[in-house]
């Protein structure tokens, strides 16, 4: 059935309402498949802290080609990626700092005229929160880490122009950061809420405590354990702290705590009803008159309440003050503010919501789902700035209308990136929550077609203008004439699944084989010959997965032999077939992280490599045997997670590696990877593709899309491969 855009729109904005933020993934799948990602052995704190690798060979650079933005037609706004964090200086509105959840920390003296990134010369690009210190507004700390673990703590004592790690032990080796706050009358006092971290044991847990440090982040220690949704510090007073608790570990129950004396002791100060289904969340917000107010979710017999509460007394004792316009898809809230005029209250959930009248009614705000960050222009109550998973938005009229910035914040978090095999201007990328855009001539500007989180695509060999694009809910999305009309292919229920629980990876993978087969995977295998309208589980019902919640997550095709496939899974297992997936052999190397990728040689089907998404031990593997044996390749990798391995199209002695640190080049004299960075910063590289004309581009989580301007044509430098 053909769909129009507007339908398809609808029924991926409808999916996507349903998605749980990571923190609540990882908590509601602690041990399993979430969590597996970060498996692994902490690696050491010198290692995180040293310079900025450079490259091979510097007269080779990448150039961006955008997105900036995206633009879809007929839309309101242009969208980039995900924001996380804004911060503006208390003495100079025009001064502003903004917080990429992979792309860096950018910053603008004009008032969000002209950004500039600030943090490329280090090693980690992921922020959580920052915060300037009222007391000298020259000093700001960044919380590292959001989707993607960061590395500690930056501090900058210039406003925002240089960085420097800061943070060392104990503080975790890599960790998310959800809020940071710096006492009102001491630079050097932080306060920090930890989302998750890699514990000891190198697993990824939830983590959630609050943090403090007094000698300006260089040691840390944990004032409030379990799971915090939210804190603030609600006056000048910087000893007094509140603090909204799923679960308080020292005191057995969730509730809004205060305490009085910097953290060494805490007193609960609400408590929502005893007989609750699931958690409650609470979120804080002070307002200028001292008041506070309260967002709580609560859920008592399947019945899910969004209250306001209010105090005027500090916290001491709580008033139910309102309704909160709340459904089925606010599952999690991330913003809560007053405004300065003290009756202009925001919060945003998937949607964002302004009361103009203390709280009392509500209305909805027009911009893009899922709400991470929002501030006030100090003294002037007209300038509102939002951040969500579309970017970057600024209202000049306390919140009534919100204009895009994305055309200033090339921030776009691609899953993954496809060269048309025709046109050489021509590419596709899949992003986070920002649907599938396409890049149609010698421009940054990128045409956005469809929303939600898209990845995977696939070319028709009989059409390349006839594409397959693989997303979130295991939808199949079937587009002609290089995207101009769309379909819905396939979804969950096609593949045997239910929305509830289903057992797929988050984007299942999608591939296809040299004779045209597409092939398809949730825990099991299913494959197309007829370009996605009909699909057939091949190997029936044969888990490729190690069973229990574990799912596919990576497809490996030979080139030279379609009969031969390798699988991947979240637990790590890994499976080869040899005659179409018939039968399937297990060829799991000792790893025990998940499958990030797996890559097959051009010219032999025996040799195949696999990226793993964990922090240390083997990054990739190699095999030329079918996986009888395998060899670690990952000396000269950066202690993160491998996304990706590529072979060179136009020359297979140049294999490359797409790392959470950047892009490698594989040197099989020396043994080991080199980085390939210069003009691209440590920006996590999901994906490689070769252009019609044979330009090699690199798809970034974080930076957009990139390509190799290189000084001459391309030759073997070093024997890459082995064979």
């Amino acid at each position: 059935m053909r769909l129009s855009r507007t339908f398809l729109l609808f029924l991926v904005t409808v999916l996507i309402a349903g998605r749980e933020p990571v923190a609540e993934r990882v908590a509601a799948e602690s041990g399993e498949l979430w969590a597996s990602r970060e498996i692994g052995t902490p690696p050491s704190p010198t290692l995180l802290q040293a310079p900025r690798t450079e490259v091979v060979n510097t007269s080779d650079h990448w150039k961006p080609l955008g997105p900036a933005p995206l633009q879809s037609p007929g839309s309101t706004f242009a969208t980039t990626g995900r924001v996380t964090a804004i911060a503006i200086s208390p003495v100079n509105p025009r001064l502003i700092l903004v917080g990429a959840a992979s792309g860096g920390i950018w910053r603008t003296t004009n008032g969000g005229a002209m950004f500039t990134p600030v943090i490329d010369d280090q090693n980690d690009l992921t922020v959580g929160a920052i915060a300037f210190a009222p007391s000298n507004p020259n000093v700001v700390y960044a919380g590292m880490g959001d989707d993607h673990l960061g590395t500690g703590v930056m501090r900058s004592s210039d406003g925002g122009v240089t960085w420097r790690l800061v943070s060392g032990p104990p503080f975790p080796v890599r960790s998310s950061t959800r809020k940071v706050v710096v006492d009102p009358s001491d630079e050097n006092v932080v306060w920090l809420l930890q989302a998750s971290m890699l514990n000891p044991a190198g697993v990824n847990t939830v983590s959630e405590s609050l943090l403090k440090s007094v000698d300006g982040g260089a040691t840390w220690s944990a004032v409030f354990n379990g799971l915090v949704s939210d804190f603030l510090i609600p006056s000048s007073n910087g000893s007094t702290v509140l603090l909204g608790a799923v679960r308080a570990e020292r005191f057995g129950t969730g509730g809004v705590y205060r305490t009085t004396n910097g953290g060494a002791t805490w007193t609960r100060m609400y408590s929502g009803p005893e007989d609750q289904d699931s958690p409650p969340m609470y979120y804080l917000a002070a307002a200028p008159s001292g008041s506070l107010y309260l967002a709580a979710i609560e859920s008592v017999d399947d019945d899910t309440t969004y209250r306001l509460l209010s105090s005027s007394d500090g916290g001491a004792t709580w008033m139910p003050h309102s309704n909160l316009p709340g459904d089925f898809r606010s599952i999690y809230l991330n913003v809560l503010a007053v405004g300065p005029d003290d009756r202009t209250i925001f919060y945003g959930a998937v949607d964002a919501h302004r009361s103009t009248d203390g709280g009392v009614t509500w209305a909805t705000i027009t911009t893009h789902p899922d709400q991470h960050a929002l501030a006030f222009e100090p003294g002037d109550r007209s300038h509102v700035w939002l951040g969500n998973d579309g970017g970057l938005f600024h209202s000049t009229d306390n919140g009534v209308r919100f204009d895009s910035l994305a055309a200033r914040l090339p921030i776009v978090q691609f899953y993954s990136v496809n060269a048309s095999p025709t046109d050489p201007q021509m590419l596709f990328g899949g992003t986070q929550d920002n649907g599938l855009g396409r890049r149609s001539g010698d421009t940054t500007t990128w045409a956005g077609l469809i929303g939600s989180d898209l990845a995977a695509q696939v070319f028709d060999p009989h059409d390349p203008a006839r594409l397959l694009i693989g997303g979130f809910g295991a939808l199949i999305i079937r587009c002609t004439q290089n995207c101009d009309h769309l379909d819905t292919v396939a979804q969950a229920s096609t593949f045997g699944e239910s929305n509830i629980n289903p057992r797929h990876a988050f984007i299942p993978p999608l591939a296809e084989g040299s004779d045209g087969t597409v092939w398809f995977a949730t825990w099991r295998i299913f494959s197309s010959t007829d370009f996605g309208t009909t699909w057939t589980a091949t190997s029936g019902t044969t888990d490729l997965t190690a069973g229990g919640k574990d799912v596919v997550t990576a497809i490996g095709i030979a080139p030279s032999d379609g009969h031969v496939l390798y699988t991947g899974s979240g637990k790590g297992r890994v499976m080869v077939t040899h005659d179409g997936a018939a039968t399937w052999t297990d060829i799991t190397p000792p790893v025990g992280m998940p499958v990030a990728a797996i890559t097959v040689s051009r010219s032999s089907p025996a040799t195949a490599y696999v990226a793993y998404g964990g922090y240390s031990g083997p990054r990739i593997y190699e095999t030329t045997d079918y996986g009888a044996t395998w060899i670690d390749m990952s000396a000269g990798l950066p202690p993160a997670p491998a996304n990706t391995v590529y072979v060179d199209r136009n020359h297979a002695d140049r294999l490359f590696a797409g790392a959470d640190g950047g892009a490698f080049l594989f040197d099989a004299e020396a043994g080991q990877w080199t980085a390939f960075n210069a003009g691209l910063p440590a920006v996590p590289v999901m994906s490689f593709t070769t252009t019609a004309d044979g330009r090699l581009i690199a798809g970034t989580y974080g930076r957009g899309a990139y390509v190799l301007e290189e000084s001459e044509p391309a030759t073997p430098r070093k024997r890459a491969v082995r064979h």
